[in-house]
């Protein structure tokens, strides 16, 4: 978030300010702590402001985010997992009933366990 506010893309309230701009992000935004589940929100809300402005915003799949989908889990944190499960997610998101919700492991992730929320 401070490249994108001191290269003058964010302005009052986080908002697309970049006018004509094309942000791309490279990717890698999940598995980097708790805070990756607000900053996938904030991307995916400056991809709808941008266009109105005449600037764009590009998010590439980096390997964290196609490693998470392949369900190779063996760098996401406790609280991360936890954010993407929670009820108070928004639909689409990672929720209670995938088989990641349990400390019992899966196949997917080597059989390490992830301590999110199974409730």
């Amino acid at each position: 978030m401070h490249v994108r506010r001191s290269a003058g893309l964010l302005g009052g309230r986080r908002r697309w300010s970049g006018a004509r701009t094309v942000l791309v992000q490279t990717g890698d935004m999940v598995d980097s702590g708790v805070g990756s589940r607000r900053l996938m929100a904030q991307l995916m809300r400056l991809q709808r402001e941008a266009p109105r402005a005449g600037g764009q915003v590009v998010v590439l799949t980096g390997n964290h985010e196609a490693m998470n989908v392949t369900g190779d889990l063996r760098h996401v944190d406790p609280g991360e997992y936890a954010a993407f499960g929670s009820s108070s997610t928004s639909t689409g998101a990672i929720g209670r009933s995938t088989p990641y919700s349990s400390t019992s492991g899966s196949p997917g992730n080597g059989g390490q366990s992830i301590s999110g929320s199974s409730s």
